[in-house]
């Protein structure tokens, strides 16, 4: 979202199927606030300040269910299910708890909200919760969690003070648990992510292959995908020196280039297997895939499945590209790496997979200056030199950064496919990776034409 944002909150009452309205001069309304700023849905430390100063209690979001977007005013409307962490707290005055029967007689005067409310309300009377609602978005999962961060870190010598949420949508949650010392950091991801790992699992066994790399866990629960680690030392910040950025991806290669002929371990450590040959296998059903294809015009998806077979020729040549498949880490950027004793390690690891190495340069094209997309290119190449020439390696770039789009495109696609309509929205992306692929691939050869 780039645009300001309309926060709503549904605070649950703590023991009936009911929601919390406040009275305004014209009826009832949820609470609200106005965000000036960009808004990502995920940012749910926002939505915990802001109601909780307006209520004066302690909240903790559950999840979003309901976002629409007026292209017009260029403003987002976002609605989310929140809920007390003190159970004895009394509303203001003149507030009032209102369950599905009470609203529809109520005059609500937020009234493009009714309807989402109104099948909230309903679900919440009659029990229903969908299957794909992850465990962190229900009632219960917060006193669970707290209970094991809190065990985890007294049995290594850590008092827990204070647990915050960071980050929590449809595919994972990330909580920072206070101590009597330093922070550590919770992260689960959804288990029906048919395309992410099990994060917990595969970090503990990646951090033992390359410790220098990878962290630690400070505890592990594999069969719920729990994981907690300590706070890094120094994260990467939007103002450091580009050297220190494109050292960064350089020592990335070198981590890629140490997993070279280790196909067999890196599977076993649960790393999901992505080579060229599955991505060709693909194309074709991520073309045909209506949800995949919805928001691109017809004229974009026609072109795209008229450039199928060349795209295929495209992977197959990158496949015979004199680089191995190594360790990817899927979502490469430098959010994703921190300072440890000087050194860059990487963590977030739910994409793991074994891949074309350059499948990991996504990234660079964030990067708006051209120079400095030229530094972090040509530290990362550099110890690519032991395979091919520079000159070559560029060449190999160029191909590869035109098809790697379709990487990502099919991981969005199965994470759509695999959430709850009400969080769809969150990650409805995958259009925006097939019309890079698109426009990358008739860019690429056109150059080829050329020279």
């Amino acid at each position: 979202m780039t645009e300001p944002t309309h926060l709503y909150a549904a605070l649950r009452h703590p023991t009936e199927p009911r929601i919390l309205l406040l009275p305004n001069e014209h009826g009832w309304q949820l609470p609200y606030a106005h965000h000036p700023e960009e808004f990502w849905y995920a940012n749910v430390p926002i939505v915990n300040k802001t109601f909780g100063a307006q209520l004066n209690t302690p909240l903790w979001t559950l999840r979003q269910f309901y976002c629409a977007s007026d292209q017009e005013k260029k403003e987002e409307t976002v609605l989310f299910e929140v809920i007390l962490l003190d159970r004895a707290w009394q509303p203001p005055h003149g507030t009032r708890w209102v369950n599905a029967a009470e609203f529809g007689g109520l005059p609500f005067t937020q009234p493009d909200l009714a309807p989402a409310l109104t099948a909230y309300l309903t679900a919440l009377a009659t029990g229903t919760v969908p299957d794909q609602r992850p465990a962190w978005a229900r009632v219960g999962w917060e006193e669970e969690v707290r209970a094991w961060i809190s065990d985890e870190l007294a049995r290594h010598g850590h008092t827990l003070r204070g647990l915050e949420q960071l980050k929590q949508w449809g595919i994972s949650s990330v909580l920072r648990a206070k101590t009597d010392g330093k922070d550590f950091y919770f992260k689960t991801t959804n288990p029906l992510m048919t395309l992410f790992v099990n994060e917990a699992c595969v970090t503990q066994r990646l951090s033992a292959l390359f410790p220098a790399y990878i962290p630690a866990p400070l505890s592990v629960d594999i069969d719920r995908d729990w994981m907690l680690l300590a706070e890094f030392d120094q994260l990467f910040q939007r103002d450091m020196p580009i050297e220190t950025k494109a050292e960064a991806f350089r020592r990335f290669a070198e981590l890629q280039i140490q997993t070279i002929g280790q196909e067999e371990a890196l599977l076993a450590a649960g790393c999901l297997d992505r080579r060229v040959d599955v991505m060709l296998a693909q194309l074709d059903p991520l073309l045909a895939d209506p949800t995949a294809m919805h928001k691109l015009t017809s004229e974009q998806a026609v072109e795209l499945r008229e450039l199928a077979p060349k795209i295929k020729a495209l992977l197959l040549q990158l496949a015979t590209c004199n680089l191995p498949p190594t360790l990817v880490h899927g979502d490469l950027h430098l959010g994703n790496a921190a300072l440890v004793n000087g050194q860059t390690i990487y963590f977030d690891w739910t994409d793991a997979c074994l891949a074309h190495p350059f499948i990991d340069l996504h990234s660079l094209m964030w990067v708006k200056d051209e120079t400095h997309r030229e530094t972090i290119l040509t530290a990362y190449l550099e110890p690519w030199t032991a395979f091919a020439p520079l000159p070559r390696l560029r060449e190999i770039f160029r191909l590869a950064y035109a098809l790697l789009p379709l990487h990502h495109a099919v991981s969005y696609i199965y994470i759509v496919n695999n959430l709850e309509p009400d969080s769809k929205p969150e990650l409805d992306m995958t259009h925006e990776f097939l019309e890079q692929l698109r426009v990358r691939v008739k860019e690429y050869l056109l150059k080829g034409e050329e020279s």
